[in-house]
């Protein structure tokens, strides 16, 4: 459990931003890779680190240190890249360079990597000049349920 105060949640919640690369790839085939080379002790370092990041973001979240937070994020972003040169590639590489030179305090790319969806921690003063930076990538609006995940069925 983290204790967390409604109003760092709130603003993190409103400092969040997801969008979709566009990319789309076969998560199978990442996962595949990475689990080819877990018996490399640098992989498996970088997979202890990222792990031992949790603790330092519970921490960033209770201090309600949101700069801290997205630190993390990029912290944990950087050991990803590390697992397989198959995680990001130039298009990915730029859009994350563009966000940071944007406002983003930090980011990574959610799933299996390749593609799909990449989130960023942005001050919400920040959020306007930050999507105009990335006008190829279409933004989804999110937030947090204090009930947690649920999958929503639909009969479309």
């Amino acid at each position: 459990p983290i204790d967390i105060n409604k109003k760092i949640l709130y603003e993190l919640d409103n400092n969040l931003l997801l969008f979709y690369t566009g990319i789309k790839r076969k998560t199978s085939s990442i996962l595949k890779k990475q689990k080819q080379r877990i018996i490399n002790k640098d992989i498996i370092s970088s997979m202890e680190k990222m792990v031992e990041l949790v603790w330092d973001m519970k921490k960033a979240l209770e201090n309600r240190n949101l700069n801290d937070f997205g630190k993390i994020l990029h912290q944990n972003w950087m050991y990803k890249r590390e697992l397989t040169d198959s995680i990001t590639n130039t298009t990915i590489d730029e859009i994350y360079m563009t966000a940071l030179n944007n406002g983003a305090i930090g980011g990574k790319l959610l799933g299996a990597g390749g593609g799909g969806f990449i989130l960023f921690l942005v001050k919400k003063d920040s959020h306007n000049i930050f999507k105009a930076s990335l006008p190829n990538l279409q933004h989804y609006q999110f937030g947090f349920d204090k009930y947690g995940s649920k999958i929503i069925y639909s009969n479309l």
